[in-house]
């Protein structure tokens, strides 16, 4: 098992854990910031979402708001064809739409800094939009997860820069 930090969709404890993910597999560790700057963008094409998700871009933009757990990343969870479970590598399209990544993390409960697996777009796309549904587990997970409100209001901005149309239902 490995700690991952999840800082879009899967930040929801519900969305990671549903059948049609990992199953309940996916054991919350703390939540977490980047020590790192990034951007928060929505850059890479979800074929299962059928919209842009949420990428990091590195050397711009501000510490990163998001959740570490720990999980097998490679393991499936559930048999891949009754749908009840897939591996994190395969959700989050390993080698195909994200490269995992490690990169450094400062928990929120005792400061420290922990090296965590994440996975950041491989070719990331402009001109992409994300949809209400994607975004909804996104502001699920910062409010399930205390996020703070100054960090919550930049992922709204975010949302409302790349899909203008989402600007009254968040």
């Amino acid at each position: 098992m490995v700690i991952v930090f999840q800082f879009g969709s899967n930040m929801s404890q519900e969305r990671i854990n549903s059948g049609e993910r990992l199953n309940g597999t996916a054991q919350f560790v703390d939540t977490a910031w980047t020590v790192e700057d990034f951007e928060f963008e929505f850059s890479v094409w979800s074929k299962s979402n059928s919209c842009a998700a949420a990428n990091l871009a590195r050397g711009r933009g501000c510490k990163i708001w998001g959740v570490l757990y720990e999980v097998h990343l490679q393991r499936v969870c559930g048999p891949i064809e009754s749908g009840m479970g897939k591996s994190l590598d395969r959700i989050e399209g390993e080698g195909v739409n994200y490269l995992r990544e490690k990169i450094d993390v400062q928990r929120c409960s005792d400061g420290k800094i922990v090296n965590a697996e994440t996975y950041l777009a491989l070719k990331p796309q402009s001109g992409i939009q994300t949809s209400l549904h994607y975004i909804q587990h996104i502001l699920d997970g910062l409010r399930e997860h205390s996020a703070p409100a100054d960090y919550i209001e930049y992922v709204r901005k975010r949302i409302i820069e790349n899909n203008p149309g989402l600007r009254d239902y968040i």
